[in-house]
């Protein structure tokens, strides 16, 4: 029996490196212009501006700054829908750009537009069943708290509640994961939304199950060792970024105090550039890597919803691979 998630992996390496290759760096652009939405898109990376303690007086009533606060606080969700937003359409983008071997942003999110909203709106649901399943967690401790006696009949209802909240989140986390990898490019076959994707996928997951239950265990070790191959070299970046600004930096400050705090900002500003610059050309492949991993394992589950363009098939020849 051949295990189609143990397979993709050398595939996937293949068809990624096809897809990128020879380098070209419009093609590079635009993908890095897809890797940043399909990475970045985060409630984490939303953050509230420092205005400094010294803005607000403690004899100023809260009130009084409720209006700015409010304002502020709608901006920034905003900024996340449109994030999101943009996220769930790149989805779309990318599986076209793969499907095609042609990366044409502007047109593939004209044409994609409704179905990045359907998986918007699918992932906000998630969101919300998530939440409710935090507050009725909390809402349990509560009540166990305050009905229960026994130290270890609290402690025993506690870690059963815990432990049925983190399964939650698992099976909630693995139905997006899974939508986004195998029902976005059923959409796009059968020109459907989720629920009509999803109702397609469902009979080769309840038939495959065993091999998309490897999928789940195989890619989650494959994003830890990536993630740590990454932050590795990300770290070795800036460690060479500054050895090579501090010593010249360290030096001038023994001779000028202003050229040295002059330089401090110059390398810190290139520093910040190429680091984040490094960042980006790293996401690129982990991004389209992982997307053909997802696309080599539903093909081989139903050849029917293959996305993968022929130029850049693993079983082709490097001649063929040229992009657009």
């Amino acid at each position: 029996m051949s295990w189609y998630a143990i397979d993709a992996i050398d595939e996937a390496i293949e068809t990624t490196r096809s897809f990128l290759f020879p380098f070209e760096i419009g093609r590079w652009l635009r993908l890095a212009v897809i890797a940043f939405f399909l990475g970045s898109v985060s409630p984490g990376n939303v953050q509230l501006p420092n205005t400094g303690s010294a803005d607000v007086s403690p004899s100023v009533p809260l009130e009084n700054h409720l209006p700015l606060l409010i304002g502020i606080g709608l901006i920034l969700l905003a900024l996340f829908v449109l994030f999101g937003l943009i996220g769930s359409v790149m989805q779309f983008v990318l599986l076209d750009s793969i499907d095609t071997d042609s990366i044409h942003i502007r047109r593939y999110l004209r044409e994609r537009l409704g179905k990045g909203v359907r998986l918007f709106l699918f992932e906000i649901g998630v969101a919300v069943v998530s939440v409710l399943s935090f507050v009725l967690v909390i809402s349990g401790g509560v009540m166990a708290v305050t009905a229960v006696d026994s130290i270890l009949i609290l402690m025993l209802s506690g870690f059963v509640v815990v432990v049925l909240f983190l399964v939650v989140v698992f099976l909630l986390a693995v139905l997006v994961g899974f939508t986004t990898s195998f029902v976005a490019p059923v959409m796009i076959v059968e020109d459907c939304g989720v629920i009509d994707g999803w109702q397609r996928f469902w009979p080769m997951l309840k038939g495959e199950w065993k091999q998309y239950a490897l999928y789940v265990v195989l890619n989650w070790f494959l994003r830890l060792g990536v993630g740590i191959i990454v932050g590795i070299a990300m770290a070795i970046i800036v460690l060479l970024l500054g050895v090579m600004a501090g010593i010249p930096t360290a030096l001038t400050f023994a001779f000028s105090m202003d050229i040295g705090f002059i330089l401090v900002l110059l390398f810190g500003l290139v520093g910040v550039l190429i680091t984040l610059a490094s960042a980006f050309l790293i996401q690129i492949p982990v991004v389209v890597y992982f997307r053909y991993y997802s696309l080599l394992v539903l093909r081989k589950t139903n050849p029917a919803f293959d996305l993968i363009s022929s130029a850049n098939d693993g079983s082709a020849s490097e001649a063929s691979a040229v992009g657009e």
